[in-house]
Parts: C-alpha cells; sequence; structure tokens
C-alpha cells in the first residue's frame, strides 16, 4: 500500500477483471497500481513525476485492447497549468511521456480530464483556459 496521502483515484479495468488505480500522492508523483481480479497488487509505476512543485489539479486512465495504460494529466506549475499525456505498457514501463495535450499556448486548467482510446489514437478532453470552454486533442 502506499505510504502518505493519496487523492481522487480514477480507476480502469481490462478483460481479464484486472483493475487499475490512479492517484496522486503527496503532490508530486501520480501513480498507477494494478491489481489483479482478486485485488491483489501486481504492481506500482509512477505515470509522471514532477519536477518541481506542483499540483496536479486534473488526471484520468483509459486502457487500449492491448492492456497500454493511457494517462492524461494537467500540471499546475509557476507558468500556469497544461495539460499532458504519458503511456506505460500492461507491465508498468512507461513507454513515453510529456505529450503535451494543449490545444492553445497559454494555460487550460485542466480541472477535470477525460481520456479515450481509439484504434490508434488517443484522445483528450479538459477546460480550456476561456471561459467555459472545453478543449479536445488527438495524439
Amino acid at each position: 500500500a502506499p505510504s502518505g496521502w493519496t487523492q481522487f483515484p480514477k480507476v480502469a479495468c481490462d478483460n481479464s477483471g484486472n483493475f487499475y488505480v490512479l492517484y496522486c500522492q503527496s503532490i508530486g508523483t501520480l501513480y498507477v497500481h494494478k491489481f489483479n481480479s482478486s485485488g491483489t497488487s501486481v504492481w506500482r509505476s509512477a505515470a509522471d513525476s514532477a519536477t518541481h512543485p506542483s499540483e496536479w489539479t486534473g488526471y484520468n486512465l483509459a486502457l487500449d485492447s492491448s492492456n497500454n495504460i493511457y494517462v492524461a494529466y494537467e500540471q499546475y506549475g509557476p507558468y500556469g497549468a497544461y495539460a499532458y499525456a504519458s503511456k506505460l505498457n500492461s507491465s508498468g514501463t512507461k513507454l513515453w511521456g510529456d505529450k503535451s495535450a494543449n490545444t492553445n499556448s497559454g494555460s487550460n486548467n485542466a480541472y477535470d480530464v477525460t481520456v479515450a482510446v481509439y484504434g490508434s489514437y488517443l484522445y483528450v478532453a479538459h477546460r480550456d483556459a476561456a471561459p467555459g470552454a472545453v478543449a479536445a486533442s488527438s495524439i
């Protein structure tokens, strides 16, 4: 079990009954934790870590048909809030990360992030900096 506090967990399941929990721990690291269908921990892997003091204000996860895990997240730092995405394989190895999901050059204020996978596309939707606007991008 993780030490310290965690906040706002998100859950996704695969076709084998395994489930994946994404959570922020102690303002600095986003983790994906895989459990089997019996609830036994299989692995825990960092989806991303902050390089400076930051606050994760939105994040979510989705799986593709090969059980790769896609994490979309917003990181708030000294220059504003920006949306990013990372990909982990089914064993928890980070394949890529910090891909920008921003749709403008300014802060995105992604207080809630939704992610979906369709074929080879990753779709990320989040609240844009403009009042009442919602942004979406594909990676």
